[in-house]
C-alpha cells in the first residue's frame, strides 16, 4: 500500500484552495460586470419618519422598486397610501381599508394589479353601490405597526370594512419590536435603530451570512438560487425559525391583544374586521401539507374574537398554478397571486357590501 506524503496532500489542498479561491474571485467579478446583483431594493426617500407609527410611505412620492424579477413603478397619495388621491367618503359607498406589509403594498406588481385593485373590481360587480379599495400596505409592518397606522387614519377614512392582512413569516418577530421602536430614516433611507446605535463586536453565523449576502454580488446570487432550489425539494420544509413557525408564548400574546385591539378600534369606527392569513411561498408548494402552528393560532384567535377569516394556505395549496403564485426568487405575489387572493375575498359574504349607505 502506497504511503501518503502529507507535504504533497498540503501542497494539493493549498493549490486547490488558491484555485478556488481564483473563481470566486472571477465569478464575483463577472457578475459585477455583466450581471451585478440588486443590493438596495427600497429607493431613497420612499419612506417617511413617524412619531406613531415609526415610518410611513412618504406622501406624494414617486419611485420604482427593482429586483432580478421585475422593476415596478408605484406611488404614493398625500395620504401615505399606495395609488391615487381620494376624496371624502360619500353616501352610498363601501369603504375598505387594506392594512398589511409589502404582500399587501404589492411588491412586484403595478398598482392596478394588487388583490386590493382586484377585490375593488369584484366586489363592485356584485352590488350598485361605489366600493374603494384603499391600499394602506406599508413594506415591514407587524401587526402592531398596523394598529398604529390604523390609529392615525381611521377616524378620517371612515372605512367600513378593515382587512388586516397577517404574514405568518415575519409578523411575529416584527411585532416584538415594532416600527416606532426599532425604526429610523437614515439619508432618505430605512434602517434599524440597532444598525446605528449597536457597536458590534462579534457576529453569529447568520449575521455573517447576511452580511456576504449584502455585500458580495455572488453570495446573493447563489444563496437565492439555492434557497428556491431548496425549497422546490422540500430541504427547508422543517426549518420551522426560517419560516416564522418558532414563535413562544409571549409572541402569542402579543399578537393576540394586538388584534382585541383592532376588534375594539374598528367597533369604534362602526367597520367590520377580516383577517387575511398568508404565508411564505414555501409554505404553498412544501410536500408537507400539515397544519402549521400559525395557522392553528390565527384560527384560534379569529374564533375567540368572533371575527371573519381567509386561510390562504389552504386555498394556494388546492391550485394547480400554486408554483405561479411567488417569485420564485423575490419570494413576493405575481400579478397571478394577487388575483387569486382577491378571488378569496370576493367569495367571502358581505351582506355589508350589498346594503352601504
Amino acid at each position: 500500500m502506497k504511503s501518503i506524503n502529507i507535504k504533497d496532500l498540503i501542497k494539493n489542498l493549498t493549490l486547490l484552495l488558491i484555485s478556488v479561491v481564483i473563481m470566486l474571485i472571477l465569478f464575483e467579478v463577472f457578475l459585477r460586470l455583466f450581471k451585478p446583483q440588486i443590493f438596495e431594493i427600497h429607493p431613497q426617500g420612499m419612506y417617511a419618519a413617524n412619531p406613531r407609527a415609526g415610518y410611513v410611505l412618504n406622501p406624494g412620492f414617486n419611485g420604482s422598486i427593482k429586483r432580478e424579477e421585475f422593476t415596478q413603478y408605484f406611488r404614493v397619495n398625500d395620504k401615505s397610501f399606495r395609488g391615487k388621491d381620494y376624496s371624502p367618503k360619500n353616501p352610498g359607498t363601501y369603504r375598505i381599508l387594506l392594512l398589511g406589509d409589502s404582500y399587501a403594498f404589492g411588491f412586484g406588481v403595478k398598482e392596478n394589479e394588487t388583490f386590493g385593485a382586484y377585490l375593488e373590481q369584484c366586489l363592485s360587480h356584485k352590488t350598485n353601490n361605489k366600493v374603494e379599495v384603499l391600499n394602506a400596505g406599508v413594506p415591514g409592518y407587524g401587526t402592531v405597526d398596523q394598529l398604529n397606522f390604523l390609529k392615525l387614519c381611521g377616524e378620517e377614512i371612515k372605512p367600513d370594512m378593515i382587512i388586516v392582512q397577517f404574514l405568518s413569516v415575519n409578523d411575529f418577530e416584527e411585532n416584538r419590536d415594532p416600527a416606532v421602536e426599532r425604526s429610523v430614516i437614515t439619508n432618505g433611507y430605512l434602517t434599524g435603530k440597532s444598525d446605528n446605535e449597536k457597536e458590534k463586536t462579534s457576529f453569529s453565523l447568520s449575521e455573517i451570512m447576511y452580511w456576504l449576502k449584502s455585500n458580495l454580488h455572488s453570495a446573493k446570487f447563489v444563496s437565492e438560487r439555492l434557497g428556491y432550489l431548496a425549497m422546490k425539494t422540500g430541504l427547508m420544509g422543517n426549518m420551522e425559525s426560517f419560516w416564522g413557525e418558532d414563535f413562544t408564548e409571549d409572541d402569542k400574546k402579543i399578537a393576540r391583544d394586538a388584534f382585541h385591539e383592532f376588534v375594539n378600534y374598528a367597533s369604534h369606527l362602526n367597520a367590520e374586521i377580516l383577517l387575511l392569513y398568508t404565508v411564505g411561498q414555501g409554505q404553498v408548494i412544501s410536500k408537507e401539507q400539515g397544519e402549521l402552528p400559525s395557522e392553528r393560532f390565527i384560527s384560534e384567535v379569529a374564533a375567540a374574537e368572533e371575527i371573519k377569516w381567509i386561510n390562504t394556505l389552504r386555498e394556494m395549496r388546492k391550485r394547480s398554478d400554486r408554483n405561479d403564485l411567488y417569485y420564485p426568487i423575490d419570494g413576493h405575489w405575481t400579478p397571478r397571486g394577487h388575483f387569486a387572493v382577491a378571488e378569496m375575498i370576493c367569495k367571502t359574504q358581505f351582506p355589508s357590501v350589498l346594503t352601504a349607505k
